[in-house]
């Protein structure tokens, strides 16, 4: 599909082209493409932008693809976007990825792991919110003065939450 492969373009207007066609036609059948796309490409770009397309489409089984890029070393640096496109899915399993990325990774990252965790819905079991809430006050710590106002939100957020079993 050609719409797919201009998602690859370095040309930035083709590349958002192709994006945006995409999102406002989501033709069913580009979605192979795209989730092979989000974890063949090495291009931050059009990783970037196939994870877009793919959290509009509301892909579920795009949700394990963006977890195992978010895991991998080759994104450090490239993780907000991929957090993001986390958003629409049910992602709730995935809490205490979402806190190690607020703590260590990038600002942009950081701060979309915080807003979807601000967000997240769903039970969470109480060993995982206790091992979150223990990493949050370990990192409270020690945090960087421009880091400790995230970290404390989330903190109390996992203090006060009904996420826990």
């Amino acid at each position: 599909m050609v719409w797919v492969g201009g998602l690859q373009s370095d040309v930035v207007d083709v590349r958002c082209a192709s994006r945006d066609m995409l999102m406002s036609r989501k033709p069913s059948e580009a979605l192979p493409a795209l989730r092979q796309l989000l974890v063949t490409t090495e291009s931050p770009n059009a990783r970037n932008a196939a994870a877009l397309v793919l959290r509009e489409y509301e892909d579920e089984a795009a949700l394990p693809l963006l977890v195992r890029l978010v895991e991998d070393p080759r994104t450090i640096g490239h993780r907000g976007t991929l957090v993001w496109a986390m958003a629409p899915f049910d992602y709730i399993d995935h809490v205490e990825l979402l806190v190690r990325l607020l703590i260590e990774d990038g600002w942009e990252a950081s701060q979309m792991a915080l807003l979807l965790l601000e967000e997240a819905e769903g039970e969470v079991a109480g060993d995982v919110m206790d091992r979150c809430r223990l990493r949050l006050r370990e990192a409270l710590a020690v945090a960087p003065s421009q880091r400790r106002e995230s970290i404390s939100f989330a903190l109390e957020m996992f203090e006060d939450s009904d996420l826990s079993v």
